[in-house]
């Protein structure tokens, strides 16, 4: 079974009559376009958040994830929206120490997963 790839820049998609055109950033070799380089970066901040905060499952997943998406594999992106189905999912995580939420890390968390979610869902539509 061959896996998908996700927009890289030499592959150049005609979207509404327009031509995306490629912000890079190099990875082994590979230029991923600017979308998935943006998404990568908002999945590491995200990892590095949950594991600074005690989250260590989540943020293991996100790590996954991350690796992934670094390689142009679509994978990435499933499991990540994967992560928010149903009860106990990454969308119900609240951030805490010794029992109290921490305020500014959950607005941080919740501001991250929002434009990771809306990225993974746009790069989920142009999937090759």
């Amino acid at each position: 079974m061959s896996q998908k790839r996700l927009l890289r820049c030499d592959q150049k998609r005609d979207v509404s009559h327009l031509l995306l055109q490629c912000d890079f950033a190099l990875k082994d070799g590979v230029q991923l376009h600017h979308d998935v380089t943006r998404f990568a970066a908002i999945l590491r901040k995200l990892a590095l958040l949950l594991m600074a905060n005690g989250a260590v499952f989540w943020a293991s997943h996100a790590e996954t994830c991350l690796r992934a998406v670094e390689n142009s594999d679509t994978w990435g992106l499933r499991r990540f929206k994967e992560m928010f189905g149903g009860t106990g999912s990454l969308n119900d995580l609240v951030l805490q120490r010794d029992g109290s939420p921490l305020l500014q890390e959950n607005d941080e968390l919740r501001a991250l997963l929002d434009e990771a979610w809306i990225l993974a869902d746009e790069l989920a539509r142009r999937e090759l």
